[in-house]
């Protein structure tokens, strides 16, 4: 399989912009921020408002993905117009950008839904990472705040023994386990990781996860034969390869060593997956029926989930390792003599 070279990230056209609303009573702080987040086609500002109870207005018609929000506004505070923001609107994430760290205004922000804390004083290129991550459903805090944040939410946090969650929340999906909480895009691997987490110790086949997802019924086993990869499947993959690439180029430039190890295991994996699908002059493999196309596209989506919160808590990752089974057949069963509690 011949590989792509990396493409620099002005060649890139996967991604669309992300979509923002500024939220600040000044407008020549607004209009710089304009600038810095509009760079290169990064966001698209799509409205902005002087004050909290404006920012709540217009969040509905407006329709941003993430709202950048600052603390001290007139009429209505930033931490009253983000908490009465999220409640109405699950899907858009905000990112709280304020001229103090003081430890009750960051735990209050994060109270109120905030998923980042980030200071007026951060450079261009932080604060453009921060909208990134934010979007990408990530919680973001410079290191001096993580203590506090994270004393904050060990608060907040259940009973270790009945507080683990996987919850939807508009195109993410917050997960909870031993007090490590964080958040994934809404895919079709989590969705299915999600359901086998809901019935533990049952056996779903491959087909009835897909046919469930879809919402149609299920479909029996055939005879026929087909693509281990459709289509579909083929220019999804091709087009996070190159999302990935672009990402880490950036983070080597960066030097975010981390973030870079992540996207190239990512890489390397879409590779391996797309070379056991496709064969020589980029022909499809056939599969043996759509029981075999269902276990393959399943398992790679389950897999690259995996993959995903191996990045964000390592000892989730570990005990769905040893839990999580797939195949024609998938399920999820932890040991009987260690139960675990989901909701």
């Amino acid at each position: 399989m011949t590989m792509t070279k990396r493409r620099p990230p002005k060649a890139r056209t996967s991604a669309a912009p992300i979509s923002l609303m500024l939220v600040d009573d000044h407008p020549i702080w607004r209009q710089t921020l304009r600038k810095i987040l509009e760079r290169r086609r990064f966001c698209r500002v799509v409205a902005e408002a002087g004050d909290g109870a404006e920012a709540v207005k217009l969040a509905g018609p407006a329709s941003p993905d993430v709202v950048v929000m600052d603390i001290q506004l007139p009429h209505q505070n930033g931490i009253d117009a983000t908490a009465e923001l999220v409640a109405a609107h699950p899907d858009i994430r905000v990112l709280v950008l304020a001229s103090s760290e003081n430890r009750a205004q960051v735990i209050s922000a994060v109270e109120a839904g905030a998923s980042g804390y980030l200071l007026k004083t951060a450079e261009s290129d932080e604060v453009r990472e921060a909208v990134r991550r934010v979007h990408q459903g990530e919680l973001v805090f410079p290191p001096a705040l993580a203590e506090i944040v994270l004393g904050a939410l060990r608060e907040k946090k259940p009973d270790t023994k009945t507080g683990n969650t996987f919850r939807r929340e508009g195109d993410f999906w917050t997960v909870t386990y031993e007090g490590e909480v964080f958040r994934l895009r809404d895919t079709r691997g989590v969705r299915y990781l999600a359901r086998l987490v809901q019935h533990p110790g049952r056996e779903f086949h491959s087909l009835d996860l897909v046919a469930v997802d879809r919402g149609t019924p299920g479909v029996a086993p055939d005879k026929g034969t087909g693509a281990v990869l459709d289509p579909r499947a083929k220019k999804a993959y091709a087009s996070r390869i190159l999302e990935l690439e672009d990402e880490l180029e950036e983070a080597e430039r960066f030097g975010d060593t981390e973030r870079a190890s992540r996207a190239g295991a990512e890489i390397d994996a879409i590779k391996e997956q797309l070379g056991a699908a496709v064969g020589l002059g980029g022909r499809d493999r056939s599969a043996a029926s759509a029981s075999e196309r269902a276990r393959v596209n399943v398992t790679l989506a389950i897999k690259s989930t995996l993959k995903k919160i191996a990045g964000h808590a390592p000892a989730l990752s570990q005990h769905f390792a040893t839990t999580i089974h797939t195949g024609v057949y998938c399920s999820y069963t932890p040991d009987a003599r260690a139960p675990i509690t989901w909701h």
